[in-house]
């Protein structure tokens, strides 16, 4: 029987993992988006004084830009799949509660595709 991976060994893997694939366009993707969502949280912590509705908007053009960001690399890539996780909190905390839980629900699902998709189908057997 195969050993599963360490959650931390999951998390390298999805730049060290594509890396050592030669997918050098993908490696510089991944880190582009790390420096965005980076970037975003950054901002939303130092600049709060800010505020109305111009912080909203320019977190809510973010969370658009890292989703799809996300969502490019998904496609791509098995190893980036993971990465909707973190975007969960995202959208709880920039959209309000009525279009964050469809937003998350959405999400799910395109991670759940893609993830069959690399794996060239879906099923509930081991």
């Amino acid at each position: 029987m195969r050993e599963r991976p360490s959650r931390a060994h999951r998390e390298e893997d999805a730049v060290a993992g594509v890396a050592y694939a030669g997918r050098t366009a993908l490696v510089t993707c991944g880190v582009l988006l790390g420096i965005l969502y980076a970037a975003g949280i950054v901002v939303e912590g130092r600049l709060p004084h800010v505020g109305g509705p111009t912080h909203l908007w320019l977190g809510r053009i973010w969370l658009a830009a890292v989703t799809l960001g996300w969502a490019a690399l998904a496609v791509n890539s098995p190893q980036f799949v993971w990465l909707a996780f973190p975007l969960f909190f995202a959208y709880l905390h920039l959209l309000p509660l009525a279009a964050a839980l469809p937003g998350v629900v959405l999400l799910t699902g395109a991670a759940i595709a893609a993830a069959g998709w690399h794996a060239a189908g879906l099923t509930l057997r081991r």
